[in-house]
């Protein structure tokens, strides 16, 4: 497991910033991130082409200019926040404690 965490941490922070300056405008689709955790990449390119659930702006990358105007569709559809996904519209007002629990950010 803990093999799998420092690629994890490889990808996100060495890998995905090179292969984004190469890319500029590029993204990846939600449904990439769902797949991604049930497989094991040993590649970083495959796994970057795959998306990254640990992108610190997934904002942009999964849903660019989208994202505020899905935030408002989401809020009105969903109001208490219950629908969480870690690279989900509104997860940022959650915060994802180390034993899996979830706290209002």
């Amino acid at each position: 497991m803990e093999d799998i965490a420092a690629n994890w941490e490889a990808i996100t922070n060495q890998y995905d910033p090179q292969l984004k300056a190469l890319t500029p405008g590029g993204g990846a689709y939600i449904n990439e991130v769902r797949n991604r955790f049930s497989l094991f990449f040993a590649s970083f390119l495959i796994a970057y082409l795959q998306a990254n659930p640990f992108e610190p702006e997934w904002q942009e990358v999964f849903f660019g200019a989208n994202y505020n105007k899905l935030l408002k569709i989401k809020d009105k559809y969903d109001p208490a926040g219950l629908l969480y996904g870690r690279v989900n519209v509104g997860n940022d007002r959650w915060v994802e404690q180390d034993d899996g629990r979830l706290c209002p950010a």
